[in-house]
């Protein structure tokens, strides 16, 4: 029997800030998020969400499974800061995340 249910598409999430370490509060980091499909050629849709901790400190929509999100230093606090990235699908894509880490100097 067909329980009418298509397995979800397997997904990687890549991230990479730039740049990692910021002098002050005032600076901003810039998040670069890449989605993609483990098998066939479909984009994943959805959108990206940054969070330190359980705070949501930025945000994006996918466009062509690529997002990229500006994270403010002032949502940083002062050291080092582990982000969770995480992909929140749209559509039958897996959801996945990863980390990234920004140091913020002041």
């Amino acid at each position: 029997t067909v329980s009418g249910h298509a397995a979800k598409v397997a997904t990687t999430v890549k991230a990479k800030a730039k740049p990692h370490k910021l002098a002050n509060a005032h600076k901003r980091a810039k998040v670069i998020v890449s989605v993609a499909s483990k098998t066939g050629s479909a984009k994943p849709t959805g959108t990206v969400k940054i969070m330190r901790g359980s705070k949501v400190v930025g945000k994006a929509k996918l466009k062509k499974g690529k997002a990229v999100v500006t994270i403010k230093g002032s949502k940083l606090k002062k050291g080092k800061n582990k982000l969770t990235v995480k992909y929140i699908p749209k559509g039958n894509f897996d959801a996945k995340a990863t980390r990234v880490t920004i140091i913020r100097k002041k």
